[in-house]
């Protein structure tokens, strides 16, 4: 049986994700339309769309990775305190938020990488888009910035991985969502 907390929490990340996904889709949305200038030629109308889109996925991966900091943090102080003696009644609520935590932090960590998913693609886009202006020194830049933003999001999946591969967001379901872009 769920308690009111439990209920309430569930009905908070669940909000969560679904303002998580329409973010995304807003955040891929404006790519797109960076495409489509890039594509007519209107390259530095597409470089201001996705520089602005750039800062605000950086304001969102800055959160999120404090957000998988604080659970983390929760998570060893909890280990730390765990050699109390305890009921068998605590130990089994002990065992079931230890689970939620555990599910929570694997699930931060695919919103993040999905969130560095999204700051490879427009870093990218931006130095195709410097490719095509012929300015060299900020195309070398970008896709330099764009390979390190690589390597970050194939460790957080190698991470994420490590952390939990029972979680129904496990890596290797988020290698699908590399491709299709949905919902945690």
């Amino acid at each position: 049986m769920q308690t009111m907390d439990e209920v309430l929490e569930k009905m908070y990340e669940d909000t969560c994700t679904t303002i998580n996904r329409d973010e995304r889709e807003f955040f891929i949305s404006r790519i797109k339309r960076g495409q489509i200038y890039d594509s007519t030629k209107a390259h530095d109308r597409a470089l201001e769309l996705w520089s602005s889109v750039l800062q605000d996925v950086h304001k969102r991966t800055t959160a999120k990775q404090e957000e998988l900091l604080a659970l983390q943090d929760k998570a060893n102080m909890d280990n730390e305190s765990e050699y109390s003696t305890e009921s068998d009644d605590e130990d089994i609520q002990d065992e079931r938020r230890a689970k939620r935590r555990q599910y929570l932090r694997t699930k931060r960590a695919n919103e993040l990488r999905d969130l560095q998913e999204l700051q490879h693609r427009a870093t990218f886009m931006m130095a195709s888009a410097n490719f095509q202006l012929k300015n060299e020194s900020e195309e070398t830049r970008l896709y330099d910035e764009a390979e390190k933003l690589r390597r970050e999001v194939r460790q957080s999946l190698s991470n994420t991985h490590v952390v939990d591969t029972s979680s129904p967001h496990s890596a290797r379901q988020s290698l699908n969502k590399t491709t299709r872009w949905h919902s945690c």
